[in-house]
């Protein structure tokens, strides 16, 4: 992936816009042009760093409030972004995080800018957890992490080895019914060298059901069982 500095990357996102409102010749669409432009810095923002918080995007380009929720609308609006919901960690609410779609990756790919992809499997917002949620809360801990770790015969979403050497497996629930990721649970926890199983959920009722039918397991499997909500992990407050 090529590397860009911060200054280049902008550098990068103002020739775009300035070619923008010179190729139309026309000056009340370039002074509309000019006014939306700032979607377009938004759009930059999201594929150079995904996954991060919206109102944390908004504040570093200096579009709190109604700019940078305009802005957004736009992306939403013009096919080139998806929105997101994330949990959050007590009754915090939910954080936004927007994901970058075909058509915005052609822009970006216009303006000569790099696509930064999360590592690992699964959909956008399952590895906006890993990253986000996950790996930050490892790192506070200063514990150590694999991403996608194979355990035969199953390959865990993540897994971490805490300060008395125990490895954790964290799997990332955000589809699936409730047998299927109980059942998910159970399989990790029967594999060798793993201390604890996590099941991370995003849904309520998800976590409810899973540790409801986790009470008919034995105790010894279900003692080495959590069910716990992924805003449990977060460490970000934008």
């Amino acid at each position: 992936m090529m590397h860009m500095t911060e200054a280049e990357r902008l550098k990068r996102v103002e020739d775009f816009q300035r070619n923008l409102f010179i190729v139309s010749g026309n000056a009340a669409f370039a002074n509309s042009a000019k006014r939306e432009a700032d979607h377009i810095r938004l759009l930059a923002k999201a594929v150079s760093e995904p996954g991060w918080p919206l109102m944390r995007m908004y504040s570093d380009l200096g579009l709190a409030g109604n700019p940078g929720v305009a802005a957004k609308e736009k992306l939403l609006a013009d096919g080139m972004a998806r929105e997101h919901k994330l949990v959050r960690k007590g009754s915090g609410g939910q954080l936004l995080a927007l994901e970058v779609l075909p058509r915005g990756l052609e822009i970006v790919r216009r303006m000569g800018l790099p696509v930064v992809e999360l590592e690992g499997k699964g959909e956008f917002k399952h590895k906006v957890y890993v990253h986000r949620y996950l790996i930050p809360w490892a790192k506070k801990r200063k514990y150590r992490y694999w991403i996608e770790r194979w355990f035969e015969p199953k390959q865990i979403d993540f897994v971490y080895e805490d300060q008395y050497q125990q490895l954790f497996a964290v799997e990332v629930c955000l589809s699936g019914s409730v047998e299927y990721n109980a059942n998910a649970g159970v399989k990790c926890a029967s594999l060798a060298g793993i201390s604890q199983v996590v099941l991370a959920c995003e849904d309520r009722k998800l976590i409810i059901g899973i540790k409801k039918m986790l009470s008919n397991e034995m105790m010894s499997v279900q003692n080495k069982i959590q069910v716990m909500s992924l805003g449990e992990f977060s460490c970000v407050d934008a």
